[in-house]
């Protein structure tokens, strides 16, 4: 049986955050991949499936807590 490797989207406009995490979580085993503004997540949680979401409640055009698919 084949298994994934468990997928985080990270959702922060400070790209240091973004690297740091992502370096964090892939060293952990997870494929991890980023967006910098709400509209970029939606976006790729329409086409990609994700276990985790970290998600930064102030976004550049949204506020966090009002990003939904």
């Amino acid at each position: 049986m084949f298994f994934s490797k468990p997928s985080i989207l990270i959702v922060d406009d400070d790209i240091a955050i973004l690297r740091v995490f992502t370096k964090i979580f892939e060293r952990k085993g997870y494929s991890v991949d980023v967006a910098v503004k709400g509209k970029e997540a939606i976006q790729k949680l329409n086409i990609n499936h994700y276990d985790v979401a970290l998600i930064d409640l102030a976004l550049p055009d949204m506020e966090g807590t009002k990003l939904s698919l």
